[in-house]
C-alpha cells in the first residue's frame, strides 16, 4: 500500500436502513444460494436468523424470514428458548408450515415443555441439544425424547 491509498470505513447504516436493505433481497437470490448448496451435496435443514420473534422485530420482518427459510429449502428455523417468542411465532410457523425449534442451553428442565410454550402453534417444537440438557440437568434425555418425539426438529 502506498501513501496515496486512502482507506475509508464502510458507511454505517441505521437499523432502519440496514433492515430495508436486508428485506429488499429477492427470494431468487436465496433460491440461487439453495441451488449452490444442493449442487454441492449440502441440504439446508434448519436456519437461524438471530432471535427471530423478539419484540423489536416487525411482523413484516418475521414473515420475510419465514419466506427466506422456505426459499432455502429449510424445514425449520431455530432460535433461543422463549415463551414470548413462541406466542409471537406460532401463527407465522403455522401459516408457512415451517417448524420453529426452540434451542435449549442449560436452562431447560425435565418439565420446560410441559407448560404452554408449545401450545402457541402446531409448528412449534424443540431444537433439542442433548449435551446441553444432560449437562444442565444431569438427567437422562430419554423421557423428553419419548414424550416430545413428534415436536423435536431436525438438526
Amino acid at each position: 500500500m502506498n501513501e496515496q491509498t486512502i482507506i475509508r470505513p464502510a458507511p454505517r447504516l441505521s437499523r432502519r436502513e440496514l433492515l430495508a436493505w436486508r428485506l429488499s433481497v429477492s427470494m431468487d437470490r436465496y433460491r440461487a444460494l439453495r441451488k449452490l448448496y444442493n449442487d454441492a451435496g449440502v441440504i439446508i435443514h434448519i436456519v437461524k436468523f438471530g432471535n427471530i420473534g423478539n419484540a423489536n422485530m416487525s411482523d413484516g420482518e418475521i414473515d420475510y424470514y419465514f419466506k427466506v427459510a422456505k426459499a432455502l429449502g429449510a424445514q425449520g428455523i431455530t432460535r433461543e428458548l422463549s415463551e414470548d417468542a413462541a406466542q409471537r411465532l406460532g401463527p407465522f410457523a403455522d401459516k408457512h408450515k415451517i417448524m420453529v425449534g426452540f434451542h435449549n442451553h442449560m436452562q431447560m428442565t425435565p418439565t420446560t415443555y410441559d407448560g404452554p410454550i408449545l401450545s402457541h402453534g402446531k409448528y412449534l417444537g424443540i431444537n433439542f441439544d442433548v449435551g446441553h440438557y444432560v449437562a444442565g440437568t444431569n438427567e437422562s434425555p430419554l423421557p423428553i425424547i419419548e414424550k416430545f418425539h413428534d415436536r423435536i426438529s431436525i438438526q
